[in-house]
């Protein structure tokens, strides 16, 4: 697990993805604290095409036990997908920031980016409540690659659905909420799909959906309770990405220390 002054580092870094809003913006004295509690961490790895790119994710607290996360991909690549940013993120601090419910909240979402969004533009989303008092993850997809729940002490994958309709693509589109439950001591692994379409392996090829999971149990480390996070998805410095780069990643600790 990370320590706690890397994890102090990463939510000031990524404050950026929460707006002005007061309602969304994180709590950095309550992610600290939480940290230190609930044996907590996140971590992220992106690339984007160019300077800037169109994958973000957010993560903000619901109450002492439950944390929201969201994960997204605009459509179209680096400045293109940048561009249409700050509209989104509006959106999300006006919809989902205030809401609970998964389904319901991309639901709205989806109403309320439906034609202010260029033609043909949308996003690909994934937005979920992390409840580590009755250790459950619940979600709702949008077109987004499945998410990983990693059981770190049985090495055991479980692979979620986040398939869906993408927000902002067509009208009255519905959502469903799907429940996963959370091993004592597991990760959360979250990524845009062009983690698959730009990480070559040793031989040069692109790594599909199904090889990201071989990628994870070759990773499991010594002591067989942690992912080794930088050989699971960083990418060369000279490596150039076909397409934006995002992982997010959670870990969980021992029950004991919740």
């Amino acid at each position: 697990m990370f320590k706690t002054s890397q994890f102090e580092k990463q939510i000031k870094t990524d404050t950026k993805f929460w707006g002005t809003n007061p309602n969304s913006a994180p709590n950095y004295n309550w992610y600290t604290n939480f940290h230190a509690r609930m044996g907590v961490s996140f971590w992220s790895i992106t690339r984007s095409v160019d300077q800037s790119g169109g994958d973000m994710w957010a993560t903000w607290h619901l109450d002492q036990d439950r944390i929201a996360i969201l994960v997204g991909d605009i459509s179209g690549k680096g400045k293109e997908a940048a561009y249409l940013r700050p509209k989104i993120q509006a959106a999300i601090d006006k919809t989902i920031s205030k809401e609970e419910k998964p389904d319901k909240s991309l639901s709205h979402l989806n109403e309320s980016l439906l034609g202010h969004l260029p033609k043909g533009h949308y996003i690909a989303m994934l937005y979920g409540i992390l409840d580590f008092k009755d250790q459950s993850f619940t979600y709702a997809g949008a077109a987004w690659p499945w998410p990983l729940i990693i059981d770190n002490t049985n090495k055991q994958i479980i692979h979620g659905d986040g398939s869906g309709i993408p927000v902002g693509l067509i009208k009255n589109a519905s959502y469903e909420t799907r429940k996963a439950s959370l091993p004592t001591q597991g990760t959360l692994i979250l990524y845009s799909d062009g983690v698959s379409e730009s990480k070559s392996d040793k031989s040069g090829c692109k790594i599909n959906k199904n090889s990201i999971s071989d990628m994870i149990v070759s990773a499991w480390s010594e002591d067989q309770t942690r992912l080794d996070y930088n050989k699971l998805f960083s990418l060369p410095s000279d490596l150039k990405v076909a397409d934006d780069y995002m992982v997010v990643i959670c870990h969980f600790g021992d029950k004991n220390k919740r």
